[in-house]
């Protein structure tokens, strides 16, 4: 049985490959920034600046918000438009000519 057979498989495949892709953008970066964080900030770096009384800013903050929410956005609508089209193409093939 193979998944990717006919237009339904076909479009479910391109949304699972479209999908990891667009996750992985995301999640490698951040790997790599929790291990660059941890090697910066390591008790025996004295170059690293420890600022107890910083407690929020605005442009982080819209940067931590901003990112999730658009790769939700970013998701929804690669899950949400192929189906759309496997659909169309499916029902345009299907119709006779009376």
């Amino acid at each position: 049985m193979n998944p990717s057979q006919g237009p339904i498989g076909a479009a479910e495949k391109t949304i699972l490959i479209d999908s990891v892709g667009i996750m992985l953008a995301i999640v490698l970066p951040t790997i790599v920034a929790i291990f660059a964080f941890a090697f910066w900030f390591r008790a025996s770096n004295t170059k690293a600046v420890h600022w107890p009384d910083w407690e929020y800013s605005g442009r982080i903050e819209l940067v931590v918000w901003s990112v999730p929410a658009l790769t939700v956005i970013l998701l929804g609508g690669v899950a949400g438009s192929a189906p759309t089209t496997s659909t169309r193409r499916s029902r345009s093939k299907g119709r006779r000519s009376h």
